[in-house]
């Protein structure tokens, strides 16, 4: 029996690991889990654009480069902490930024900007390492073409 529950330790220990060592990138997806805290996301914001204006800026759905510019460029934006009733919803990863620490004291943080596919002009804004630390968001790896 100690054996049988020694490799059940060892095999579930080896698919953490495994898990962990995968990379997210864009084009992977988000599914918004319970929050722990409140009846709102602790590390995740809820963005509509409210109002655009016609620029030529555009931006490369396979790698998110210029996503940023793209939906902050120009135009009205609400911004709220994401709601509980977000709880299931799931987002494809648009971008993902990084925005290194100028104090030197933490290795910075980084962001998935992430767009839900029922609504083109809404973003969530998920401060990645807090939410995944806090379990708020479940990530679904993208099955690449290698």
């Amino acid at each position: 029996m100690k054996k049988i529950l020694f490799l059940f330790l060892v095999f579930f220990t080896l698919g953490l690991y495994a898990q962990e060592s995968v990379e997210i990138t864009v084009g992977d997806t988000i599914v918004l889990l319970k929050p722990a805290y409140s009846t709102n996301y602790k590390n995740i914001d809820y963005l509509v654009k409210t109002r655009w204006v016609d620029t030529s800026t555009a931006w490369q759905w396979e790698t998110g480069i210029d996503f940023y510019e793209y939906f902050f460029s120009k135009g009205d934006i609400d911004g709220k902490r994401c709601p509980i009733t977000f709880e299931g919803s799931k987002a494809r990863i648009s971008a993902v930024q990084h925005y290194p620490d100028t104090t030197g004291k933490t290795t910075g943080r980084t962001v998935f900007m992430c767009t839900p596919s029922w609504n083109k002009r809404a973003m969530f804004w998920v401060e990645a390492e807090a939410a995944l630390e806090d379990n708020e968001v479940r990530i679904i790896h993208w099955k690449r073409k290698d």
